[in-house]
């Protein structure tokens, strides 16, 4: 079953249009999972800035490095991805869609504003549960399972 989840996190001040939309994609994938439904956000958001976020080195980087360097380079991608804006409403798929919850967690809207808030998160079929190996596939890390 496809599990969709919409959160709206907060109320960024800026005008909608100002607010880029960031896609966040998955464990051994790249920004090509978002390739049919890019062209239909356009349509639907033809006055926003939608771009996928270049996480690190793409599709097994979470197996060699760890979650926690995988979502401290996702952080950074959100970052550079978000250019300058303030706020940003985050789509991610898979785990795309974990990573983008603990990005909602760990670094949204904090570092002196370092990091951009999210206003939405958007998971499509995101691991919301963690993983099934938790502390053993990463036990120094800080991230919770």
């Amino acid at each position: 079953m496809l599990q969709i989840i919409v959160m709206a996190l907060s109320g960024c001040p800026a005008n909608e249009n100002d607010i880029p939309i960031i896609l966040v994609h998955g464990f051994n994938s790249d920004e090509s999972t978002f390739e049919l439904m890019l062209p239909r956000i356009k349509q639907d958001f033809p006055n926003r800035k939608v771009v996928t976020a270049e996480i690190m080195f793409h599709r097994f980087s979470s197996i060699f490095n760890g979650f926690s360097r995988y979502v401290r380079g996702a952080a950074t991608a959100i970052r550079i991805a978000a250019d300058g804006a303030e706020c940003i409403d985050l789509i991610g798929h898979s785990q795309g869609g974990l990573v983008s919850r603990t990005y909602v967690q760990l670094y949204s809207g904090f570092h002196d504003n370092y990091y951009p808030e999210v206003r939405k998160l958007i998971s499509i079929a995101g691991a919301q549960g963690g993983y099934f190996c938790d502390r053993k596939c990463a036990p120094n890390s800080r991230m919770v399972w």
